[in-house]
């Protein structure tokens, strides 16, 4: 993370600590593309934030950026589905611990008030089982970087996956063109504003964005071991130098 490069970066486009703050709160993506928490500037230049922008998102202009920013920030992404996933189908019915077949047969039993009520209308069946999937080794990936059953019993909610994402976009956006770095700022400040409601601390906020990101998204975080043993041990973190509140 310390690169040359980086460190010049930091010296010569400082932040405020709040800002810092801010940031922090997409550290997982931003650890993962080698990118500073204490430094708005990135090394990713116009074009790479363009294509990234266009080809993960579908973002080609103001309007786009604006729309994904603000749906992010309010938790209103993967969260919609991945909530009752979460919620109503691994914490309330533990349907994660059965087989495939077993979760399948019950899903498809299901009757269509049944469905309405658990906030599955619009979730597919396989969209559903790859979250389940997901959700039981991320939960072992997280038990392996130290988080105990009782820390893990307390997250109730997925939007960090969300949350965690929006620093990504308004950022990248700047460096597009699409938006002003005022307006980021406060897309970022109303994410965390959000985030700080839900979850206690970065690391029960870092659990529900691995949670999130295995339910909603199908992928249980293996990938992104490394950066999320930095972020919680690392003496260099920047969940150690800026606070959640």
């Amino acid at each position: 993370m310390h690169s040359k490069k980086m460190r010049q970066l930091e010296a010569d486009y400082p932040i405020s600590i709040e800002q810092q703050r801010l940031l922090t709160f997409g550290a997982v993506l931003f650890t993962m593309n080698l990118e500073s928490c204490r430094t708005f500037q990135m090394k990713t230049d116009r074009q790479a934030a363009i294509k990234l922008l266009d080809e993960w998102w579908g973002i080609t202009g103001r309007e786009e950026a604006v729309h994904v920013a603000e749906y992010l920030s309010a938790a209103e992404g993967h969260t919609s589905a991945a909530d009752p996933i979460y919620q109503n189908l691994i914490l309330n019915k533990a349907l994660h611990l059965v087989s495939q077949k077993e979760a399948l047969e019950h899903l498809v039993g299901l009757r269509d008030y049944q469905i309405e009520e658990l906030g599955l209308w619009n979730v597919p069946v396989p969209r559903i089982i790859a979250g389940l999937d997901s959700y039981q080794v991320a939960r072992e990936v997280l038990m392996d970087l130290g988080y105990t059953e009782a820390e893990l019993s307390w997250i109730r909610s997925t939007a960090a996956w969300d949350y965690g994402r929006t620093g990504l976009i308004a950022r990248h956006s700047v460096k597009a063109g699409y938006l002003e770095e005022d307006e980021a700022w406060e897309i970022m400040r109303a994410a965390a504003h959000n985030a700080t409601r839900i979850y206690r601390s970065w690391r029960a906020f870092l659990a529900g964005y691995v949670i999130g990101r295995a339910v909603g998204y199908g992928n249980n975080s293996t990938d992104i071991y490394a950066p999320l043993r930095y972020l919680l041990h690392n003496e260099n973190s920047p969940f150690r130098q800026a606070l959640f509140y």
